[in-house]
């Protein structure tokens, strides 16, 4: 995904912390931002899920609204840098974001 894209949908919500339901809630913020998500056919790339155990609880707590991802995302991620380094084709950057806030949907990171 292009970076002009992620900010246009303003990120991922700051409302999941330890997986289940991001990526359905970002697939909502592209769509709701009037972007498009084009898969490209399998000889052109591909991807395979890691197989694991749905956690529906997690994943119906949260509902997205069509304002919703404006108020909650990048503009309102609190974070303290730890480091930066450059590279070729990325900069990787490591951040604190601390622990989750009450009201997130969370989940034990293993």
């Amino acid at each position: 995904m292009r970076g002009e894209t992620f900010l246009k949908a303003n990120g991922y919500s700051n409302m999941y912390w330890g997986g289940g339901g991001e990526n359905d809630d970002l697939g909502y913020r592209l769509a709701l931002s009037g972007q498009r998500v084009v898969r490209p056919p399998p000889s052109v790339a591909r991807y395979a899920t890691i197989p694991h155990t749905k956690r529906a609880t997690l994943t119906s707590k949260v509902q997205p609204s069509p304002r919703g991802y404006r108020m909650d995302g990048l503009n309102t991620l609190q974070y303290r840098l730890l480091g930066r380094s450059v590279h070729r084709l990325y900069t990787r950057l490591q951040l604190d974001v601390g622990y989750p806030p009450e009201g997130t949907v969370s989940s034990a990171v293993q």
